[in-house]
């Protein structure tokens, strides 16, 4: 996935911050929609961080489309599998 620069920062500083949110408050549950309200996101952006937030297993999206840090992952597998896509998106947007 390629980085894309947004209005609020690149593509690797909007993995960095929304993780930091979910981190910050670990019963957060949004749907896209709010989570895109939330973190000023256009449509496009919004699916593509949630897309690769998912992807890295760092949230799960449940049954009723909510996204949630994934609960079967400890917290430092989290930091480890984001941290590197992360590094991918940054490599990316040169």
């Amino acid at each position: 996935m390629a980085a894309r620069l947004c209005s609020n920062g690149t593509f690797a500083e909007l993995l960095c911050r929304i993780r930091a949110e979910y981190l910050e408050m670990p019963g957060l549950r949004l749907t896209a929609p709010q989570a895109l309200c939330l973190f000023g996101l256009d449509a496009e952006t919004g699916d593509a961080v949630l897309a690769a937030l998912v992807d890295a297993k760092f949230l799960s999206q449940t049954a009723n489309g909510m996204f949630a840090i994934a609960g079967n992952t400890p917290r430092s597998d989290h930091r480890s599998r984001t941290g590197a896509m992360i590094r991918r998106a940054a490599g990316n947007s040169s």
